[in-house]
């Protein structure tokens, strides 16, 4: 069998394109999991902020907490001091 400078020109083509395809793919599958990275590190982060502010209320509501019992058991020391 014979192949002609035609045939191997039409391979190459043929190639050619299954290659840009299958980099045009890669490329493509690349920025769809980017894309879904930014997105979750976005969740992550607005998540972080939302705790991080719990977590300020809760040590704000201790600190007064602490403060009252401070309060109650220094009333408590003087009104049994004689």
């Amino acid at each position: 069998m014979k192949f002609s400078i035609r045939d191997v020109l039409w391979l190459t083509v043929v190639v050619a394109l299954a290659v840009c395809w299958g980099l045009d793919q890669v490329q493509l599958r690349r920025a769809e999991m980017s894309a879904r990275l930014a997105e979750e590190s976005a969740r992550l982060d607005a998540e972080q902020a939302m705790v991080e502010s719990q977590r300020a209320r809760y040590m704000a509501e201790l600190a007064r907490a602490s403060a009252e019992l401070e309060r109650g058991a220094a009333a408590t020391q003087s009104t049994a001091a004689p």
